[in-house]
């Protein structure tokens, strides 16, 4: 969970400030002392008079706003239509590109597949196979390694 460090830093400074209004005066009851004045900003800044204040310092915006709302509405409205359109279209498109995807990587997964075995037997005991010299023993175990990559990516 994430805590906001301003939210830390208040808490911290509400404990010290009823720390210390305990000390100066130990019967402080902080919250009942607070609650009027939060009681006024609230309703300062949410009740019915501050949205009388909001809409009437709004008024003039939107009474400049008011004319473009016809054209803005449609304007929505055939952009809403065009995204529906392109979604449509790409629903169609998108089984295709699926299938293309799953045909790649099955390229790749055969590759991967194929240099991952031929590290393996490469690499068994020299009793099994022919004996095999140091730079073919590099050379196989970096087509494992990229054998691996592809089998990865696919």
């Amino acid at each position: 969970m994430h805590v906001q460090p301003q939210l830390v830093l208040l808490q911290k400074t509400l404990f010290n400030v009823e720390g210390l209004g305990r000390q100066l005066y130990p019967d402080l009851d902080l919250w009942a002392t607070a609650k009027p004045f939060l009681e006024k900003w609230l309703k300062d800044q949410v009740g019915p008079r501050a949205l009388l204040r909001k809409i009437r310092r709004n008024i003039p915006y939107w009474t400049e706003k008011l004319p473009d709302i016809p054209d803005l509405l449609y304007q929505t409205l055939v952009d809403l239509h065009e995204q529906k359109r392109w979604r449509r279209q790409q629903e169609l498109v998108e089984p295709a590109r699926i299938k293309s995807k799953f045909k790649n990587n099955r390229w790749r997964l055969l590759i991967g597949l194929t240099l991952v075995l031929f590290a393996i037997f490469a690499n068994l005991p020299a009793s099994i196979l022919v004996n095999v010299t140091q730079w073919h023993s590099l050379l196989i175990g970096a087509l494992g390694v990229l054998g691996l990559f592809l089998l990865v990516a696919a």
